[in-house]
């Protein structure tokens, strides 16, 4: 009989760099918090692990003219 281990594994949110294409430089269990730490990088996006979704998107603020 197989181990049990990851049956009841938690979403997890990762925050990727470079519109996705980066490197993560965050993981939480709460989405929430993942978007809160996103807003420091900017162009970053935040990614559920188990659909390998994009659940948040940061797009650079317009220049100021």
């Amino acid at each position: 009989m197989g181990c049990g281990c990851n049956k009841n594994k938690r979403e997890q949110f990762q925050v990727v760099t470079a519109q996705g294409s980066g490197r993560a430089v965050y993981t939480s269990t709460a989405q929430q918090t993942a978007v809160s730490v996103s807003r420091r990088y900017p162009g970053s996006v935040v990614k559920s692990t188990k659909s390998g979704d994009i659940v948040h998107r940061n797009t650079t603020p317009a220049a100021k003219t």
